[in-house]
């Protein structure tokens, strides 16, 4: 009997080892799995906030956004961190996220040179609208104010505007440079379309550009129709050549013509 309960106690406490064992297995499996899910949520937010970084220039974006990314970057990279991230390109970045923030912090608004082409411009109003919509869901997490939340709205919305306006006016400058009148006005109009959303706005920030756009398209009407007269006179020219060319082969078929009855007719 005794043998008996020695033999259960022996079996009841390896069946409790092997539920521990099994359970702590278990539990470590499970917060693995769920270190990996933190990382890879934390992975997409720093990887996406680094993409607006990259593609936006620092001067399109106020000091506050930069303040915002640069923090929101530097936190989900932290966090990485703190859950044992130690790929060596995470570090570089992590570094970088660093750097980054200290240098904003330190700096304030800051300037830079136009859009130069309509690949840089579309990049770039791709990238705000992005940020546009980070901005908005950020809000409705309720992890950023209102009044903040409006700020940056309208500054992005204004910066969209900015960028496609000096987009078209570097096109219509290379269309200048390049003579062709009516490709410029085409550019120059689409600013013009641009701007004219503001222009019920009290203080329309605008209305210089849209004066100086309208007095160059009308030089630049001017410019074309006397490419065009030009074009005309010479294709008119060109035609009357081709005429006198028609005629003048025309009389040498008949002197030939002629020459030749004539020479019939002697024999």
């Amino acid at each position: 009997m005794t043998t008996l309960l020695i033999f259960l106690g022996f079996i009841a406490c390896l069946a409790f080892v092997i539920g521990y064992v099994v359970y702590q297995t278990k539990d470590k499996q499970d917060k693995e799995v769920e270190r990996q899910r933190k990382l890879r949520l934390l992975r997409s937010e720093a990887t996406r906030v680094q993409r607006l970084i990259d593609e936006i220039p620092e001067h399109l974006m106020t000091q506050p956004i930069r303040l915002m990314l640069a923090r929101i970057w530097q936190n989900r990279l932290q966090a990485q961190q703190d859950l044992g991230e130690q790929d060596p390109e995470f570090v570089r970045t992590f570094n970088r996220a660093n750097q980054y923030l200290a240098q904003t912090q330190a700096s304030g608004e800051l300037s830079g040179d136009p859009i130069s082409n309509i690949e840089q411009g579309q990049q770039i109003s791709h990238a705000l609208k992005d940020l546009h919509t980070f901005v908005m869901q950020l809000y409705r997490e309720k992890k950023l104010p209102e009044n903040v939340t409006q700020q940056f709205s309208s500054h992005i919305h204004q910066t969209v505007t900015r960028v496609i306006v000096e987009m078209y006016q570097q096109n219509a400058a290379q269309a200048i440079e390049d003579d062709k009148p009516r490709l410029a006005i085409i550019h120059l109009e689409r600013v013009i379309k641009e701007l004219n959303k503001f222009k019920n706005e009290p203080n329309h920030p605008y209305r210089q550009i849209v004066k100086d756009a309208r007095h160059t398209i009308e030089r630049l009407k001017k410019e074309a129709d006397n490419q065009e007269t030009k074009g005309a006179n010479t294709l008119a020219d060109g035609l009357n050549d081709m005429e006198k060319e028609e005629q003048f082969m025309s009389d040498i078929e008949r002197a030939k013509a002629d020459a030749t009855q004539k020479m019939k007719a002697a024999r």
